[in-house]
């Protein structure tokens, strides 16, 4: 909704209509009827404020605020919120909008909130959600209640206490809290933990990835780990004296995120105190069977020839710059996780039944140990009745909530204090626990209670114990309002009158002054829990500075940044926009909020996320605000481009040597324009229509849009319990079927017809009418029209899935341009999960000190809009050829006609965006080419660099991917001619040529052409004879000039080799005879490692070892193989490729940040932007070659130590380089590898260390006595060294390194082999035994 519809909304949490009202309160049947129509076209809230209202104007609006102000008198407004405080948000629903039929725009009026008639019914309804949340959190302190007997008082009287406790009750036995300097979050920091955020610890989408890490650290807070604290008692004796209603505590129990089993909290013991990841049993025991009766089915089929695994997406890239999200190893697994409420988690029904049942019975709320910060339990305190007494009892105030008694310092001192005062009752030896260390015999260290003085501040409510901070800026400024007045306000009853409006002002004027004089919610309040009627008026209007994240600074900064210079690249309405989200100010709330919100959504996954889901509690006063005001419509429509200026390029640009200018509108197509080639079918303006005007005018949708999609769609954001409970509700079977069926089974009841539901509360629990939600129905559709309703089953998915939020795509598309565009980098925000923005948050969170470098943005990178445009084209169809592959899969074995009809369709399809790019390509090229011949020689590297940010870059690999399409079709000739035309030039992707040398040489190899075929058919021998050896000779001669090609990296060149070989046998050429090269690959040697087993053999799951140097450790092989070679004197690590790239890092540190044009263009880089690439090499070529030639003459020591003496101390994040070795170790490996091996290896990581860093063996050993060093590939039960491992133990060996591999197996599968290698030998004798006596018996 546009935010001009609102006429007036207070800002403040209440608006003077708000307050509570005194005395006796007119029954609703008196409620004045709805105000008359408004005048068809009324003035924006912007004219209202402003002097160039017409006479008439003025009249209508005069009209439009005495109607409202006829609807409502003082008494009923005062009686409305009054109910809305004590019966909560759904009673009022149901009271005043079901049973009362009050239309929502009347019902907004008493929150200061008026629409125009044309208003959404859905945009009426989120802001009457929103007006009452608000006013729900602005509970008005009980004046009666004010000293620490009050306190008192109140727990002897109370029957039915409710206790919310946090984690502060639980910081004297050990267990840290969560946000202290020492807490937990901050021990999570200084211990280097692999997390973006503390936070991430608890957050339920990063458990689900990596549960490993939540359960390596769950043992730090387990309960039975530690003895019970005061605080814990005084809950048992509030217990004991039976006046305890509730209260909610952790790791009581634990329920698998499957099928939500619930287990008691020792079930997980073991494996808590094990660091080990909890599975969930009963699931286990399923897979286990579904794994058993699947390999039976296997087993009856016919046996197929092995096939290497296929990943369509990663075979397309083949071993391109892959960064998207690893899948997580957890996935799909039984995991259990402790009852614990985590970010993004929703609490359970059971919860919120039982929260409506206590909100009627509970006659005081202690709050212990707790900031509040964690919704939705921090929301408890606002949902009971605010005529229940609150006392506070923490360390910290809580300034977002308004307790009566705050008791503040150290919980287990006050708690003693006032079970000191009282009575017997409440002696806490009551509480037998058990006697240790420093406890005294009650279990509790020694306290004079005599001691305790409680100090008030002022003559507040507000009392100091020991442990609090009297400095604290909260408590100062209760000192400023409290301190030296009389306690008038806080004793005598409150003025009725105080702040309500008198009979001469208006509704809307009262609004406006409250408004004015209240902070926003973009700023911090005055004291939150100081009511603001007893504050001056002088601290009422004071302002304080607002709260800015780290996110939403760092999308600052990158806006900043990028529209100084770049501003040229975006049309003027795409700047609108991005100036839209600077400057963003949301009536209903902060800009601070609402950007917020934006950026972290922007950084996750796109799609669809529930509201229930988003957590960023501790950033987000209220999240369903948040989505709200992101999803508010502006005026987007679009005007007439200004002509913008196109910067000169500040050096050589990677693109056409012709200027494109003038630059034309990418929105218009200019059938006028003059090319160079009018023969060319496939420009990119025609291969990809230009994308329709994208739509600005909100940030977000929400579930009305998600209404309005397939019912396939919608369903797919259950989950699959929740798709079973739906089938239950619409008498589906739901027995044995997985997602899909569950799916189909539901789509086909949506011909029931139902009304849909907006207020979605959950109808299970009981209770009274008032207190019990009942579903809201509104016939109206988001525009307002009276229309019907899906069906029962998509009404009942809606409930289920609650309010959602998904951010526009036009917005994210907007995100990613300026990414690119910032960070220089050709992914988008989605497909990775580190990118170049989390880098930057890193650094402001101080996890990371970056490297110190000099940072040079240049602005020729993309010349124009219409060079940007096509690279990102050319970008989306790198995308489609990917997804094509995957579409297709691979050919496994022999297809069925219809599978092999479907996918060549799908390959065909591939076929043709190649056609259609290959001239467009080929013209990039030639271009390219003579822009390289008309470059000077110091412009040629940055000018290779700036190439990647040419269409020509991605559409290289397009055309690379296309070979791949036809060798999939068979057509090897079409894929020859295409490898062809990718060796032809060198523009483009060089680093790639090995590749494509040798994937050339295995095609003429293997595959004989469309001549030879023919020729063979027509059985003319000597022909096809003749092709074949000419097709032979060719993959000979490819293989030789691959390995003189300067580009053909190390990595290629052993495969190369192999290939000469083969085809020299084929000419019956002898081996003695045969081609010679320097290196010579040798072959590792294997050895055996015996080990006793400790688990059963599980799919997926590494194996456990009993460990040597304990009986009682469990190790993996890596590690049990480790202690075999440390027992022989060797030292070790299993470090895979770790060892070998920090000192690669330190060696080549200066190399590696050494200033280079546009590879530094932000202050939070591991690595060069172009370290991913060959461009890395090929520019610093000649600094790369000088020092490999040290190192390989002996002073790597000498590089590495004057890396680290300068950067170890503060740990400074670069690529490759891991701290945790010591000095003195990387010093002793250097010099038992020596220079030679040292120089192959760094040379291999210069080239392309992005692709190369993977499958180095697990171990790295090494002895300093004799300066040898060795490598070990450790392989467990059924493991298989890979073809990355095959390379590096090629690599390795070759530079003159032993690399051994290392099969650990249980005595009796060695025995098992043994036997099976004898009877193999016995057979291979027993054969060549029957071929002597043939050869015997022919003489």
């Amino acid at each position: 909704m546009d935010p001009s519809l609102i006429y007036t909304l207070s800002a403040s949490s209440s608006s003077v209509p708000l307050e509570n009202g005194q005395g006796p309160v007119p029954s609703s049947s008196t409620l004045a009827p709805p105000p008359p129509a408004h005048p068809t076209s009324p003035p924006s809230f912007q004219d209202i404020d402003s002097d160039s209202l017409s006479d008439d104007d003025e009249e209508d609006w005069d009209a439009v605020v005495a109607a409202a102000e006829a609807a409502w008198t003082q008494d009923q407004i005062d009686e409305l919120i009054h109910y809305l405080k004590e019966k909560g948000l759904y009673a009022f629903i149901t009271r005043y909008v079901q049973r009362e039929n009050i239309p929502i725009r009347t019902l907004l009026l008493p929150f200061g909130i008026m629409l125009p008639p044309d208003t959404p019914m859905a945009d009426q309804i989120r802001i009457l959600k929103i007006a009452c949340s608000r006013a729900l959190r602005s509970r008005d302190k009980l004046e009666e209640y004010n000293t620490v007997d009050d306190a008192v008082d109140l727990i002897k009287k109370s029957k039915k206490i409710l206790v919310l406790t946090g984690a502060g009750v639980s910081t004297s036995c050990g267990i840290p809290d969560f946000r202290s300097p020492t807490g937990l979050y901050a021990r999570l920091k200084e211990e280097h933990w692999e997390l973006e955020d503390p936070q991430e610890m608890f957050d339920l989408s990063y458990f689900k990835q990596q549960p490993n890490v939540f359960y390596s650290f769950a043992k730090e807070i387990y309960p039975s780990n530690f003895t019970p604290s005061p605080c814990h008692r005084f809950v048992k004796l509030l217990e004991l004296e039976e006046k305890l209603l509730r209260n909610y505590s952790s790791f009581a129990t634990a329920s698998c995120l499957r099928c939500r089993t619930q287990f008691p909290g020792s079930a997980i013991e073991a494996d808590v105190f094990a660091s080990r990841v909890a599975l969930c049993p009963i699931c286990t025991k399923e897979d286990e069977e579904k794994a058993q009766e699947q390999a039976l089915l296997d087993a009856k089929k016919k046996p197929k020839k092995p096939m290497e695994k296929w990943d369509g997406r990663a075979n397309a890239r083949d071993d391109e710059e892959d960064e998207d999200e690893a899948r997580s190893e957890w996935e799909g697994k039984p995991l259990v996780k402790p009852d614990i409420v985590f970010f993004g988690e929703m609490l359970s029904d059971e919860f919120d039944h039982k929260l409506l049942e206590d909100r009627e019975e509970v006659d005081l709320l202690i709050v212990i140990g707790t900031s509040l910060r964690v919704s939705p339990v921090s929301q408890i305190v606002t949902h009971l009745p605010h005529s229940i007494p609150q006392i506070l009892i923490n360390r910290d105030p809580i300034t977002h909530a308004n307790f009566d008694i705050h008791l503040l310092g150290d919980g287990d001192t006050i708690v003693r204090y006032l079970a000191s005062k009282l009575g017997d009752e409440f002696a806490f030896d009551r509480v037998p626990v058990s006697v240790g260390g420093a406890l005294t015999s009650d279990g509790m260290k020694s306290l004079d209670l005599e001691e305790v003085v409680p100090e008030r501040v002022g003559e507040s409510h507000v009392w100091l114990f020991p442990g609090s901070d009297p400095e604290h800026k909260w408590i100062q400024r209760v000192k400023e309002v409290y301190g030296g007045h009389a306690r008038r306000t806080m004793v005598e009853a409150p003025d009725p009158k105080r702040r309500r409006r008198s009979s001469t002002e208006s509704l809307f004027d009262a609004a406006n002054r409250a408004s004015s004089s209240t902070p926003r919610l973009s700023q911090t309040p005055v004291p939150a829990s100081v009511p603001l009627t007893t504050l001056p008026d002088e601290i009422e209007e004071a302002a304080s500075e607002e709260r800015i994240s780290f996110y939403v600074q760092a999308a600052d900064e990158m806006l900043e940044a990028v529209l100084a210079k770049e501003a040229f690249l975006f049309t003027d309405r795409e700047l609108r926009a991005l100036n839209r989200f600077k400057d963003l100010d949301c009536t209903l709330l902060s800009c601070y909020e609402a950007r917020y919100l934006f950026v972290r959504l922007y950084l996750r996954k796109h799609g669809w996320v529930r509201e229930s889901s988003i957590g960023y509690e501790r950033d987000l006063s209220n999240v369903s605000v948040a989505c709200a005001s992101l999803c508010l419509a502006v005026d987007d429509t679009p005007r007439p481009a200004s002509p913008q200026p196109q910067p000169q390029p500040d050096g050589p640009v990677a693109g056409p040597s012709t200027p494109r200018s003038p630059t034309p509108d990418p929105g218009v197509i200019d059938l006028t324009m003059d090319t160079d080639d009018e023969d060319l079918k496939a420009d990119l303006s025609r291969i990809q229509s230009v994308a329709q005007e994208e739509d600005y005018s909100r940030f977000a949708v929400d579930e009305d849009e998600l209404a309005t999609m397939q019912p396939e769609q919608i369903l797919a954001m259950l989950s699959k319990p929740e798709l079973e409970e739906l089938g239950k509700k619409m008498k589906v079977k739901t027995a044995g079927k997985n997602r899909l069926e569950l799916t189909a089974a539901l789509k086909e009841t949506t011909d029931q017809k139902s009304i849909a539901s907006f207020f979605r509360p959950s109808t299970k629990g009981k209770g009274k009418e008032d207190v019990k939600p009942k579903v809201v129905g509104f016939e109206y559709d988001a525009k307002g029209n009276k229309v019907k309703q899906n069906g029962v089953m998509m009404t009942s998915a809606l409930q289920i899935i609650g309010p959602c939020i998904k951010l526009r795509t036009s917005y994210i598309s907007l995100f990613d341009r300026l990414s690119l565009i910032y960070h220089r980098t050709a992914y988008t925000s989605n497909s990775s999960s580190t990118t170049s923005f989390t880098a930057s948050l890193l650094a402001r969170f101080g996890k990371r000190k970056y490297p110190t470098y000099e940072i040079t943005r240049t602005f020729s990178i993309f010349p124009s809009r219409e060079l940007l445009i096509d690279y990102e084209k050319a970008l989306a169809m790198e995308r489609r050829l990917e997804d094509i592959l995957l579409e297709a899969g691979p050919k496994r074995g022999k297809m069925g006609e219809d599978r092999k009809s479907e996918r060549d369709a799908v390959l065909q399809e591939g076929v043709k965006l190649v056609k259609e790019i290959l001239p467009m390509w080929k013209k990039y090229c030639r271009e390219g080419k003579k822009e390289e011949k008309d470059a000077k020689e110091d412009e040629l590297g940055l000018l290779y660099y700036k190439k990647r940010f040419h269409p020509g870059w991605p559409l290289t690999r397009v055309i690379s991917m296309g070979a791949s399409v036809y060798a999939s079709l068979g057509d090897h000739d079409s894929e020859l001619d295409l490898l062809n035309s990718l060796l032809r030039q060198k523009t483009y992707r060089r680093g790639k040529r090995g590749k494509w040398y040798d994937r050339t040489a295995l095609v003429l190899m293997t595959h004989p052409s469309a001549e030879e075929k023919i020729a063979v058919e027509k059985k003319h021998t000597n022909k096809a004879a003749r092709l074949l050896k000419e097709r032979k000779q060719k993959a000979k001669d490819i293989c030789v000039e691959a390995l003189s090609d300067p580009y053909t990296h190390l990595i290629y060149k052993f495969s190369l080799q192999r290939r000469i070989h083969r085809v020299e046998s084929s000419f019956k050429v002898k081996k003695e005879e045969q081609t010679k090269f320097d290196d010579v690959l040798t072959k590792a040697e294997s050895i055996i490692i015996i080990g006793e087993r400790l688990d059963d053999p599980t799919t997926g799951l590494k194996s456990v070892w009993r460990g040597e140097e304990s009986d009682d450790a469990e190790v993996s092989v890596e590690e049990l193989a480790l202690e075999k070679y440390q027992r022989k004197g060797w030292k070790g690590f299993h470090s895979e490729n770790s060892i070998l790239t920090t000192l690669w890092g330190l060696c080549f540190w200066d190399i590696i940040f050494a200033p280079v044009d546009g590879v530094f263009e932000t202050a939070y880089q591991s690595a060069p932007l172009d370290l991913a690439t060959d461009a890395f090499a090929i520019v610093r070529q000649p600094l790369i070659e000088k020092r490999l030639k040290a190192i390989e003459n002996g002073h790597a020591a000498k590089y590495l130590k004057k890396a680290d003496e300068r950067e170890r101390e503060s740990r400074t994040f670069c690529v490759g380089v891991k701290w945790d070795y010591e000095l003195e170790d990387l010093l002793e490996i250097i010099e038992c590898l020596g220079g030679h091996a040292l120089a192959i290896v760094f040379k291999l990581f210069c080239e392309e260390i992005g692709h190369r860093s993977g499958g180095c063996p697990d171990l790295f050993l090494w002895n300093p006595d004799d300066e040898t060093a060795m490598f070990c590939e450790v392989k467990g039960p059924g493991d298989t060294l890979s073809e990355t491992q095959h390379v590096w133990i090629d690599v390795l060996l070759g530079a003159g390194v032993p690399v051994e591999v290392a099969k650990v197996m249980t005595q009796e599968s060695h025995d098992e082999m043994l036997e099976k290698a004898e009877e193999r030998k016995a057979k291979k004798a027993e054969k060549k035994r029957k071929k002597e006596e043939e050869s015997s018996d022919e003489e």
